[in-house]
């Protein structure tokens, strides 16, 4: 698999609720449990305890103005279908297809 330049931020979505943002390749499509590229699979997390994960995310606009990604790059959002006083954590597996 190449690596390449993934950024993961948590970026307030609204006073209680974080959304997660992070870098995928152009030329993509949204996917029912995330995103995809011609080659590579990425796939948003949700845990409450870190020991059971699923895909429990909204795919949204990106909230706020971002840096410009890198060529072949864009952001994309998602907002974690939860109660907004949960406690919860993220993760985006990312596999090569």
């Amino acid at each position: 698999m190449q690596k390449g330049p993934f950024s993961f931020t948590l970026i307030p979505a609204t006073k209680f609720q974080p959304a997660l943002t992070f870098l995928v390749r152009l030329g993509g499509w949204q996917t029912s449990t995330g995103y995809r590229s011609q080659e590579i699979r990425y796939e948003p997390l949700l845990s409450t305890d870190l020991q059971n994960w699923e895909t429990a995310f909204n795919p949204i606009h990106n909230l706020i103005e971002l840096p410009i990604p890198p060529a072949g790059f864009k952001y994309v959002t998602y907002l974690p279908d939860i109660e907004p006083t949960t406690k919860a954590f993220f993760s985006v597996t990312i596999d090569e297809q």
